[in-house]
C-alpha cells in the first residue's frame, strides 16, 4: 500500500484510540505530515529504534512499540519455555510517555507467556543493564531516546549479558518484527507475568558500584569538603547519582530547578550535557557557591559532562575525549599504585576516540582494542574476554561521554559510575 491508503486504514481502523484518532485527522489535508508518518516504518536498527513521538508507522506510538515488542516476544518463545521464564526487564526514562511504553511493552510480553519484570519508577541505561543479569532474564528494554530532543523517544533491546543486544540476535528479531503488517492486532495483557523488579535489585547495583572506587584514603581525606555540583538535567540519574556519591560521604550539591522528573526538559535546549550550553545551570550555582567541578548527566544518564575550571577560573565544559583521557590516566595510575593492574588487562574504545589513549595505555604496558562506533561494540568485548578467559576488561569509552569501568556493574556505558569514579578522580588530586 502506498502511504495514503495505510493512512486511511489506521484513521479508519476501529482499534484506534481517541488520542491517536484526533492527532491524525488534524493532518488530513497535510500531504508531507502523512507521507512523513506513514511513508516508512520506524527502523528497527542494531540499537533498537528510535523517532519522533506521534501516530503512524514510522514514529514512536504504542502501536509501533508492541509491534516491536511482539517481535521480541517471539524471539524469546523461540529459546524455550525455559527463556520465557527468565523473562525480559523492562525500564523508562524521564521522556515523553515512555512510562506508557514500557508498560505496553510488558503487556505485550505477559500476552504472549514470557515474564516482564517492570521498575516502578524511572532507571537509567546502566540499571536496566546490571538488572539483567542480575535478575537472570532472557533480555532487557530500555525505553529511552538518550540525549535527543524532546519529541523524540526510543526502544532499546538487551541481551542476557547486560549488553545491547547484539546484531545476529536483533536481526532475528527484526525478522520477526517484519511480518507482522496488523499493527493493531497485537494485544497485550495485565496478567501475573507482569512483576515488579525488587527493591534488592537497587541495593545491589550500589554496592556492586562500591567496589570500584580507587582511592578511598582520598574521599574520606576531603570528600567532605569538595564542591561538586551535579544536575540530571531532569533525567533519570538524580537518585542513582546522587545516592552513590553520598554512600562515599562525597559533598554534592544539586541544581534544584533540573531535579524534576520534566518531559519537556524546559530549562535546556537539548538535555545532551555535552554541551556547555546544557550545564550552564549547573555552572552558574557552581560560580556562585565557588565549586571545584560540575557534572551532568543525560535523561537515561548513560553519558556524563563534566566541566572544571581553568586557570582563569572559568569554568570550561572538556569534551569526551578529555574526560576519557583522564579517567583512563586516573585508573591505570591508581590500579597500579596498588599493584592491582593485571598483566592480561585491556582497555576498549571506538576507533573515533582519541588516539591518545594508546599512548597512556602504552605507557602502562596495558593493551587497547579499537571497536567500531557503538557501545555495544564494547559490551561484546566484555563478554567475549569472561568467555575465553584471554584478558581483564579494564575499562572502556567512547568520545561520545560515554564510560565503563569494570563488569561489576552495566554492560553499558554508566553515567553513575563515571561520576563515581570522576568525583574520587578530584578528590585525589586535590
Amino acid at each position: 500500500m502506498d502511504y495514503k491508503s495505510v493512512y486511511q486504514s489506521w484513521v479508519t481502523n476501529p482499534a484506534l484510540n481517541a488520542e491517536a484518532k484526533e492527532e491524525l485527522a488534524a493532518i488530513a489535508n497535510d500531504e508531507k505530515a502523512i507521507e512523513y508518518r506513514f511513508g516508512a516504518e520506524l527502523e528497527f536498527g542494531t540499537a533498537g529504534m528510535r523517532g519522533i513521538i506521534g501516530y503512524g508507522t514510522n514514529m514512536m506510538n504504542v502501536y509501533t512499540v508492541r509491534r516491536a515488542t511482539q517481535g521480541l516476544a517471539e524471539y524469546v518463545k523461540s529459546l524455550g519455555a525455559q527463556a520465557m521464564k527468565r523473562g525480559v526487564v523492562i525500564s523508562y526514562d524521564t521522556r515523553r510517555k515512555s512510562d506508557e511504553f514500557a508498560r505496553a511493552a510488558a503487556e505485550v510480553l505477559a500476552a504472549n507467556g514470557i515474564v516482564a519484570y517492570l521498575f516502578g519508577d524511572v532507571h537509567p541505561v546502566p540499571m536496566l543493564s546490571y538488572s539483567v543479569r542480575k535478575l537472570g532474564t532472557v533480555a532487557g528494554i530500555m525505553i529511552t531516546a538518550s540525549h535527543n530532543p524532546k519529541e523524540y523517544n526510543g526502544y532499546k533491546v538487551y541481551g542476557e549479558d547486560g549488553a545491547q543486544m547484539s546484531p545476529e540476535a536483533t536481526a532475528v528479531v527484526v525478522g520477526h518484527i517484519e511480518k507482522i503488517t496488523d499493527y493493531f492486532a497485537v494485544k497485550g495483557a495485565e496478567n501475573k507475568l507482569i512483576r515488579k523488579v525488587p527493591a534488592s535489585v537497587d541495593k545491589s547495583y550500589y554496592k556492586k558500584l562500591s567496589k570500584l572506587t580507587l582511592s578511598p584514603e582520598a574521599v574520606k581525606k576531603v570528600g567532605k569538603d569538595l564542591k561538586l555540583v551535579y544536575t540530571p538535567v531532569h533525567g533519570s540519574g538524580y537518585i542513582p547519582v546522587t545516592t552513590i556519591l553520598k554512600k562515599m560521604k562525597i559533598n554534592v550539591t544539586v541544581v534544584p530547578e533540573q531535579v524534576k522528573k520534566d518531559t519537556e526538559f524546559s530549562t535546556v535546549e537539548v538535555p545532551n550535557p555535552e554541551f556547555k550550553e546544557t550545564l550552564s545551570m549547573g555552572i552558574k550555582l557552581a560560580q556562585k557557591i565557588e565549586a571545584d567541578v560540575v557534572f551532568g548527566t543525560d535523561p537515561d544518564s548513560d553519558r556524563l559532562g563534566v566541566a572544571i575550571k581553568d586557570d582563569k577560573g572559568e569554568f570550561v565544559a572538556l569534551s569526551g575525549n578529555q574526560v576519557g583521557i583522564l579517567l583512563l590516566d586516573y585508573i591505570l595510575t591508581r590500579l597500579k599504585e596498588e599493584q592491582k593492574l593485571p598483566a592480561n588487562g585491556i582497555v576498549v574504545k571506538s576507533f573515533v576516540t582519541t588516539g591518545m589513549a594508546k599512548a597512556i595505555c602504552d605507557g602502562f604496558g596495558v593493551e587497547i582494542v579499537d571497536v567500531p562506533v557503538g557501545f555495544k561494540f564494547i559490551g561484546e568485548k566484555i563478554k567475549e574476554y569472561e568467555a575465553d578467559k584471554s584478558h581483564t576488561f579494564l575499562c572502556g569509552f567512547e568520545e561520545s561521554c560515554g564510560y565503563l569501568r569494570g563488569t561489576e556493574g552495566s554492560r553499558d556505558k554508566d553515567a553513575v559510575v563515571a561520576s563515581l569514579l570522576c568525583a574520587e578522580m578530584v578528590c585525589s588530586y586535590t
